[in-house]
């Protein structure tokens, strides 16, 4: 006795919503010598916030502020509105290596960036920074304008680096 088999298919009909997305913004160069990677971003103001990284190369730009160019890493600070447009990019770098590993903002919107420096020494505003080994960690306070108010080195003869910082989002009692 033949048999009759019968193949049944189920259709599932799925709805799935994409992410709504409020801005994305793109930053960088087509240039494949330049490297710019974004590090860390933290909250800033009542709705904005500072993105850090580092970079090197030329032709490089974010939210349309061109960056200075540079062979060696170079470091960069910037403070982004609600959409995600610059107010105000910093770099920090000379014609050694700078990185910057860390972010933080206080409630009063001051910024505060850490990591390290190569060379014989950094001008970070109108402090001098001299490196006592191969390269120092440095912690630089920047005001609601970018501009930096003071800045200090962690230095001992070896490799130093300072990783992360965190700030007070209000004061304590």
């Amino acid at each position: 006795m033949k048999g009759l088999s019968f193949l049944v298919f189920f259709v599932f009909s799925i709805h799935i919503t994409a992410q709504q997305w409020d801005w994305v913004k793109a930053f960088g160069s087509t240039a494949s010598f330049n490297h710019l990677n974004a590090e860390h971003i933290t909250a800033w103001g009542d709705s904005g916030m500072v993105v850090i990284g580092n970079y090197n190369g030329s032709d490089l730009e974010m939210s349309g502020i061109d960056l200075p160019p540079s062979s060696n890493l170079r470091a960069f600070v910037s403070a982004l509105d609600s959409k995600g447009d610059a107010l105000w990019i910093k770099t920090f770098g000379d014609d050694y290596s700078t990185e910057v590993t860390g972010i933080a903002a206080d409630a009063a919107g001051n910024v505060y960036a850490t990591g390290n420096f190569q060379g014989i020494r950094w001008v970070a505003g109108s402090d001098t920074l001299y490196n006592q080994g191969a390269s120092d960690g440095y912690v630089v306070k920047l005001n609601t304008s970018g501009d930096i108010t003071w800045a200090l080195s962690i230095s001992t003869a070896l490799n130093d680096k300072v990783m992360g910082i965190s700030a007070l989002i209000s004061p304590s009692p």
